[in-house]
């Protein structure tokens, strides 16, 4: 019997997710199993419906979530997040923050993209599956957690359902501080053109709290008993800031130590809405569906203020709304025995403006002058993909072909347009040999790229710390014929020590793997970033590079009825690249950390109600269930780079 039409079989994704999340390594008869994935089906129960959906990824093999919650898909943080096959365009671990159990219905991940998925970036996808809610009546959720940082956060969601009328409401925030940290940097700084290296050390504490509200509802409809449209709508803001103490220390005699103090206020709100419509074919597994939504932030602003232990200080402000859209349409279809063609077409729209103010208090500092500069930039990508899934017995082969136009422009006064239009063909591959009942052979192909990203085609600069500068205040633009180098200038002197008359700074240059271009600051008499604008390069004159990459894997999959899971005695080693203590956590691996590495674990407080009832005018049929767990997270790390 071909792979394909195995009877479903289930896994365990580790000893203590076991009644959360099950992986799904066969199909049920008559659907076809998709190679290009592994999928995770989240149970419904109470441990599980307490859990927001960062605390069930934390479980998932290749999937590592750090204490600061970025999420990290086989070491990369790069990982695109999808909702119902779609990218969420907005902040997406905020949404899977307001997710939990109860809304999932499974989660699936793909390590190497097919041509369904956007080509852009070579972190993989994480699609996140929701559940239809088809319980009559009224039900819903009320959670709250508590940390011993004074952070705590709440989330509401109520559902009704009414015939081929279903209605839900969320609502939420979170208060307090939700990251505090101690750190320790030391940096080596070439001087331009040769000469000794300066050399400092940083020690420093860092705190990220605020507050943030949002409120959101859906609505859906049943036309018919194949056919279904939503249409959501919601909102919010809040008001962030982050502290940043840092000691300098110079470590040789061209670097005077001193102290800085910097906090960033960030006030921000969103609005998000999204349509869409879905009609399942005659054929069993058949869908098409459409959809578009929206993300728009009308009002950023972030305002820096630093000051340093001589009295001497700088601010900045940043104002920078964005706007996005995303619209999709899917075509799927069963064409046979374990076949499955899908063929659909995708639209994102990405713009942004940003109006930079930076302010120097302090004569002779090597900050720079007042500056204001501003920039709009606009990305546009079109594009239309095909696959389709043979099974040749025990082997499933997967070819993909996906075609993506993209057009950016980069508008700012006093410099010329810049506009990048570029096709590219991306092929993708993925088959799977079944070896035994328990043992999987899989390959795959997929050509990826990485655009730059319209803040780094801006053509000026921005201060970030006392140290680092970073941006394009002259736009180094380089032929197409090898990879460029992404380039960070790191000044050597404090603010209050400029450099001899005629000496140029020294600079670090920072070389990436990743291919992104036009990060590039050159040292000059004073702060790079605020060379005269005259000296930029002619961005129209030159040809700008889009660097493609290819990715290609080659997995055993061995399966377990029991992975093994991580032991918190064990010291010195973690499952994962990012320290991370997480009784629940699965080892993978296990790889080294530094012995500086100090957790301390992170009690947090965790009470859930749920509600429901069968039907509202008869609250004797009311149920009502509370449970009050208590976890553990190591939330807070001490590491010594």
């Amino acid at each position: 019997m071909p792979a394909a039409f195995l009877p479903q079989a289930i896994e365990t994704a580790s000893v203590e997710n076991q009644a959360d999340v099950i992986e799904v390594i066969g199909t049920r008869a008559q659907e076809a199993e998709k190679i290009d994935r592994r999928t995770y089906q989240v149970q419904q129960t109470p441990h599980s419906a307490q859990k927001d959906a960062v605390q069930l990824l934390r479980g998932l093999p290749a999937i590592t979530v750090t204490p600061d919650d970025r999420i990290l898909l086989l070491g990369a943080g790069n990982a695109n997040i999808y909702i119902n096959g779609r990218p969420y365009i907005g902040d997406a671990k905020q949404y899977l923050r307001t997710l939990h159990g109860t809304d999932i219905d499974r989660i699936e991940v793909l390590t190497n993209p097919s041509a369904q998925f956007s080509a852009e970036g070579t972190g993989g996808v994480i699609n996140v599956v929701l559940r239809k809610n088809e319980t009559a009546g009224t039900s819903g959720n009320v959670s709250l957690q508590s940390s011993s940082y004074g952070h705590s956060l709440v989330d509401t969601t109520v559902n009704v359902k009414r015939g081929k009328w279903a209605y839900e409401v969320k609502a939420g925030g979170n208060v307090g501080t939700m990251v505090r940290s101690r750190y320790q940097k030391l940096r080596t700084v070439e001087a331009s053109g040769g000469g000794l290296a300066t050399a400092n050390s940083e020690d420093g504490e860092f705190s990220y709290e605020g507050v943030v509200g949002r409120l959101s509802g859906k609505v859906t409809y049943d036309l018919d008993p194949k056919t279904t449209i939503s249409a959501q709508l919601g909102g919010g803001g809040g008001h962030d800031i982050v502290t940043n103490k840092g000691q300098f220390l110079g470590l040789t005699a061209d670097f005077p130590s001193f102290y800085e103090h910097r906090i960033l206020s960030s006030v921000a709100s969103y609005l998000t809405g999204d349509f869409s419509i879905l009609h399942r074919g005659t054929a069993k597994g058949e869908t098409l569906s459409a959809s578009a939504q929206f993300y728009a932030n009308p009002d950023v602003r972030d305002v820096t203020n630093a000051r340093f232990s001589d009295g001497r200080l700088f601010r900045t402000d940043v104002r920078k709304p964005s706007h996005s859209v995303d619209a999709h349409i899917d075509w799927k279809r069963p064409t046979a025995a374990g076949q499955i063609l899908s063929i659909g077409s995708t639209w994102r729209l990405d713009g942004t403006t940003q109006d930079y103010r930076f302010t120097n208090i302090g004569a002779g500092s090597t900050l720079g002058p007042d500056v204001a500069d501003a920039y709009d930039g606009s990305s546009s990508t079109i594009a239309a993909y095909a696959t389709f899934q043979q099974p040749l017995g025990d082997l499933i082969l997967t070819p993909g072909l996906r075609v993506e136009h993209n057009a950016r422009r980069i508008s700012s006064p006093g410099s010329a347009d810049l506009v990048i239009r570029r096709s590219d063909l991306f092929p993708t591959f993925h088959a799977k040999q079944r070896l035994g009942r328990k043992l999987d052979l899989s390959a795959s192909y997929s050509k990826r790229i990485e655009r730059a990203r319209l803040e780094i085609l801006r053509p000026y600069g921005l201060v970030e710390d006392a140290v680092t500068s970073g941006g394009n205040d002259l736009l180094q633009l380089r032929q197409c014929g090898q990879p460029p180098k992404c380039r960070r200038a790191i000044r050597s002197q404090h603010p209050a020590q400029p450099p001899p008359e005629g000496q140029r700074e020294p600079q670090s240059v920072q070389s990436t793997q990743s291919g992104r271009c036009f990060r590039a600051s050159r040292g000059s008499k004073r702060l790079p970033l605020h060379d005269e604008r005259h000296a930029r390069m002619d961005a129209s004159r030159a040809r700008v590079c889009a660097w493609r990459r290819g990715a290609a894997s080659v997995v055993v999959q061995q399966s377990f009825s029991r992975l093994p899971a991580y032991r918190p005695g064990l010291v010195g080693r973690e499952p994962s690249l990012y320290p991370q203590l997480q009784p629940d956590a699965v080892a993978i691996g296990d790889l080294p950390v530094p012995s500086a590495y100090t957790p301390a674990p992170d009690c947090t407080f965790c009470p859930r109600g749920d509600f429901s009832a069968a039907n509202a005018r008869n609250p004797a049929q009311a149920t009502q269930n509370v449970w009050w767990p208590l976890s553990h997270r190591a939330d807070r790390t001490e590491l010594v780079h």
